[in-house]
């Protein structure tokens, strides 16, 4: 069988492995996905202490981070060292079709995914997604529960985790019964309310940011 590399580790590789659906093989909440996924990249180099944000300003560190999807992120922002994190967010947005696709193909070439082509009256439509060892998922679906049902104090990367499946409505599918949804819901406006444990500022301001494009972009569907 085939190991889930460390980089699992990753949260932009959590984020799509958490968003595709077991069941059907559909990668959940498509429309923002590219979005989230560049935000996820950008928390994962906030904890790398390749990237911070202070008074609304990115300061970057150079060099390899060990994932070529990161390294390419890293080198976008190297460019734009200094500017603020609203901007660097808005012109990075343009390219992150292209990180997508960069980070599906990662995934595959590591072994994490496969995928196979969607097709109806022989025309292609997208990918569908299955997650090699998916039982390798699970402990970390506990962790949701204990958070969002229990309301057990978790770490800051399983935080951001649950935000940004949160926040996308992605974690609806892992609380199926409508009063554990309910509750999950007020967990998640409770723990957003907290400040982060670690690098609370660069966070907190990429979040911000991600917040308004989602806002954004449901008002955009009416």
């Amino acid at each position: 069988m085939i190991p889930i590399p460390k980089t699992f580790k990753m949260l932009k590789d959590k984020l799509l492995l958490y968003a595709i659906n077991p069941k059907n093989g559909i990668m959940r909440a498509q429309n923002t996905m590219s979005y989230l996924l560049l935000c996820a990249s950008f928390y994962d180099l906030v904890l790398m202490e390749k990237l911070s944000v202070n008074s609304d300003r990115i300061a970057v560190i150079a060099g390899p981070t060990g994932d070529p999807v990161l390294d390419r992120v890293l080198e976008k922002l190297s460019g734009l060292q200094g500017k603020k994190i609203s901007g660097v967010l808005n012109k990075l947005s343009f390219t992150a079709g292209k990180i997508y696709k960069s980070q599906i193909k990662y995934l595959e070439n590591t072994h994490m995914i496969t995928s196979k082509p969607m097709t109806w009256l022989g025309i292609t439509w997208g990918k569908l997604y299955r997650v090699n060892r998916a039982e390798n998922l699970k402990p970390i679906q506990n962790i949701f529960e204990r958070a969002l049902i229990y309301g057990r104090k978790t770490n800051t990367e399983n935080r951001l985790l649950i935000e940004l499946l949160g926040y996308s409505n992605i974690m609806d599918s892992y609380f199926p019964a409508h009063e554990y949804k309910q509750v999950a819901k007020k967990r998640l406006h409770a723990l957003s309310a907290l400040k982060y444990d670690q690098y609370h500022e660069s966070i907190f301001s990429i979040r911000k940011q991600l917040i308004n494009h989602l806002k954004a972009s449901k008002a955009m569907k009416g």
